[in-house]
């Protein structure tokens, strides 16, 4: 049995771990994390006030690969977006803005109509909805209150020349296209604002 990983609550989506935590996320013992850090294969920083170590979950990552640890644990903490558009240039954009592929796996949707059952299929955390065809504004509430009880975060993309207030009724956030690179790394911020989720670091 491996001490401190046990099924305690642990956000692994943090940018930075304590030993215990990377133990638990890693699938080894705390001494073990210890014994990385002092060895200096895991890199480690004293900046709390106690000087307790933090570890950077970028090299936490690389180091887990590098010894061949499994990452199952860091995968089931990746936030859902569920993204309804038939626009491809939307979707490689906002994809493109999603830092690591251990913070964002996205679920792509082309129809209004199908979208609140794949979100309660995937169980998504947040979805990003683009107003540009009818029915977007349904779609948006079918999809924030999932059968399960969840919450979904709502994120809607409005044309240029639309109203955001009119649009950004009980929606979460309200963005105006065209969406390039910046507004969609704002997007992306906004989802961890919302899902109280660090910047992650490097």
């Amino acid at each position: 049995m491996i001490k401190n990983a046990s099924a305690r609550h642990v956000n692994v989506r943090k940018a930075t771990f304590t030993t215990g935590e990377a133990a638990f996320v890693a699938g080894v013992s705390e001494s073990t994390i210890k014994r990385w850090t002092n060895n200096g294969v895991l890199t480690s920083d004293r900046g709390s006030p106690r000087g307790a170590r933090r570890i950077p979950r970028w090299h936490l990552i690389q180091v887990m690969r590098a010894r061949k640890k499994s990452l199952a644990r860091l995968e089931e903490g990746r936030i859902r977006v569920l993204i309804v558009t038939q626009d491809r240039t939307l979707v490689e954009v906002l994809e493109a803005a999603m830092p690591q592929e251990l913070y964002f796996q996205s679920v792509i949707v082309p129809a209004h109509a199908t979208a609140p059952s794949i979100a309660e299929q995937n169980t998504v955390d947040c979805a990003i909805v683009d107003f540009a065809k009818d029915g977007a504004y349904d779609c948006c509430q079918a999809i924030r209150h999932c059968q399960d009880g969840r919450t979904v975060c709502v994120i809607a993309i409005v044309p240029a020349d639309a109203n955001p207030t009119m649009a950004g009724h009980k929606l979460d956030a309200v963005f105006s296209q065209p969406v390039d690179a910046k507004c969609a790394g704002a997007i992306c911020a906004k989802i961890r604002d919302l899902l109280s989720c660090e910047e992650p670091t490097r």
